[in-house]
């Protein structure tokens, strides 16, 4: 599969002086499994990276019905865009496992991005980055049946999570069918209906619970 691996990682593309400078501005904060990071429409006051762990963020209507945005794991970085903004959090952040994160204040931030212009310039490419990615699963909710939309977003995942695998690529991540189901606004049976038809199909399995796509012949 011809991927472009999406990184949500901003602090390793920063030369090595800027990287340290904010780095050495960060402190660390320990979440236990199920632990909220940040609640939709707190007030935005740090930006974190993950050392070690999984964060997913979500967001629960007005009727409590949890939509799942995406799954962010070690290295990734969060929480930017509402402190650039000066906005509330537009979304539900949550520790999926234990996990260890990496935490710059706000003000640290806006001090380091005057400092060093370049924190700004890679932060915005970044940004541009993941607005192609939200409209392109704009794009697969929109079009197609459920089994089409469910690759398209498992082909998604795979760019961000996808580690080479005999067979295709396998997601890095665990993601059960509930997940999947909260992710495209389906029940897990629904889920589990079009898992089995993509397995007779050949385009999907299953190993020890993880997610394999599997290559075309």
């Amino acid at each position: 599969m011809d991927r472009l691996q999406i990184s949500f990682n901003w602090l390793n593309q920063l030369e090595p002086n800027v990287a340290q400078a904010v780095q050495s501005s960060m402190s660390i904060r320990h979440y236990n499994a199920g632990s909220t990071v940040y609640h939709f429409n707190d007030p935005a006051d740090n930006i974190y990276q993950i050392v070690s762990g999984e964060v997913q963020a979500n967001h629960v209507d007005s009727e409590g019905n949890e939509i799942l945005y995406h799954i962010m794991t070690a290295g990734d970085c969060f929480g930017e865009v509402a402190v650039i903004e000066l906005a509330p959090r537009a979304q539900t952040t949550v520790a999926r496992v234990d996990t260890q994160l990496s935490v710059l204040r706000g003000e640290d931030y806006n001090r380091l991005s005057i400092q060093y212009p370049q924190i700004n310039q890679i932060l915005l490419k970044q940004q541009c980055q993941r607005l192609r990615m939200a409209f392109s699963l704009l794009e697969s909710a929109a079009i197609g049946n459920l089994r089409h939309k469910l690759l398209k977003r498992l082909q998604g995942l795979a760019d961000i999570h996808g580690t080479p695998h005999k067979y295709g690529i396998k997601l890095a991540i665990f993601l059960s069918q509930e997940e999947m189901g909260r992710m495209l606004g389906v029940s897990r049976q629904s889920i589990n209906r079009e898992f089995g038809v993509l397995q007779k199909q050949n385009k999907l399995l299953l190993e020890d619970g993880y997610i394999v796509l599997c290559e075309s012949n």
